[in-house]
C-alpha cells in the first residue's frame, strides 16, 4: 500500500491494495504524482486549477479572453491543457484585488508592476491609496442613498392601498407623471 504524501490527506481519497482512488477530479493529477514519485503537483487542469484558486471554470475563461491569463497550449500527443502553479497563483491574484475593489484593468496594472524589476513600492502604493479614495467616495455615496431611503421608508404610514395614496410611491414619483399604460 502507498504512502500519501501530506498533500493528498485534504482530499477525498480511497486506498485499496496497490491503487489510489480519488473521487474529485484533481485526482487524476495526484495520482499521477503519486506513481512517478513527485512530492508536489505543479501542473493543473482547468478544473483543478479553478479549484486551487478559489474562482470557477468560467472565471478562468473570462480572464483569458481578457487576456489577463494565458490559455495553456494543447499537448501533441493529446490530453488535457494544464496549467502551471504561476498561473494558478496569477488568477489568485487577480481574484485577491478583485476582492479588494481594483477592476480587471487595474488588476492588470499591478500584475504588470508585480513583474516589473523596476517598479518602486511607491507606484503600487499610489494605486492602492487611489483605490482607497474610490472607496471613501462610494461609502460616503451609500450613507447618503441609506439616509435618503430611510427617511422615506420612516414616512411610510403602512396602511391603506398603494395606489395614489402610497408615501414611497410618491416620494419616487418626483414630477407627478407617473402613469400605467
Amino acid at each position: 500500500m502507498h504512502v500519501l504524501p501530506s498533500y493528498l490527506s485534504r482530499g477525498n481519497i480511497l486506498v485499496a491494495s496497490e491503487f489510489a482512488f480519488f473521487r474529485e477530479p484533481c485526482g487524476l493529477h495526484a495520482l499521477k504524482a503519486l506513481k512517478t514519485g513527485h512530492n508536489k503537483m505543479t501542473n493543473f487542469t482547468i478544473g483543478c486549477a479553478a479549484k486551487e484558486a478559489g474562482v470557477s471554470v468560467e472565471t478562468i475563461r473570462f480572464y483569458e479572453r481578457k487576456g489577463l491569463v494565458q490559455q495553456p497550449r494543447k499537448p501533441r500527443n493529446g490530453g488535457y491543457r494544464t496549467y502551471t502553479e504561476f498561473e494558478v497563483n496569477r488568477i489568485r491574484f487577480i481574484r485577491s484585488a478583485q476582492k479588494l475593489g481594483f477592476s480587471l484593468h487595474e488588476a492588470e496594472e499591478l500584475l504588470l508592476l508585480e513583474s516589473d524589476t523596476r517598479a518602486k513600492c511607491r507606484d503600487v502604493h499610489a494605486k492602492a491609496m487611489h483605490k482607497l479614495e474610490d472607496v471613501e467616495q462610494k461609502i460616503a455615496q451609500l450613507k447618503a442613498v441609506r439616509s435618503a431611503l430611510k427617511t422615506v421608508v420612516d414616512s411610510c404610514p403602512k396602511k391603506g392601498f398603494a395606489a395614489g395614496r402610497c408615501s414611497i410611491l410618491q416620494a419616487l414619483n418626483v414630477n407627478g407623471k407617473f402613469s400605467r399604460r
